[in-house]
């Protein structure tokens, strides 16, 4: 694999992550991508997945009530 191929893998597994978090809301998508020691680049937000698991913080986001969003062209919008 080159290094594009493997930039282009990363770019599509992020985006999997992302779409699948915040704009499918399939919680599932966290259990299948994200590893056990997940690093969050956020300082608000706690290393792990009990930072973005069900019943955490970055949960609360996925309310069905929050606002819908749309995936486009490779960019998402709230």
């Amino acid at each position: 694999m080159t290094t594009s191929n493997s930039t282009e893998a990363n770019k599509t597994l992020v985006l999997e992550g992302l779409k699948g978090v915040f704009i499918e809301r399939d919680l599932a998508v966290i259990d299948r991508l994200f590893s056990p020691d997940y690093r969050q680049h956020n300082p608000q937000i706690p290393n792990g997945l009990a930072a973005i698991s069900p019943g955490r913080p970055l949960s609360a986001t996925l309310k069905p009530t929050a606002p819908a969003q749309e995936y486009s062209g490779g960019n998402a919008y709230v």
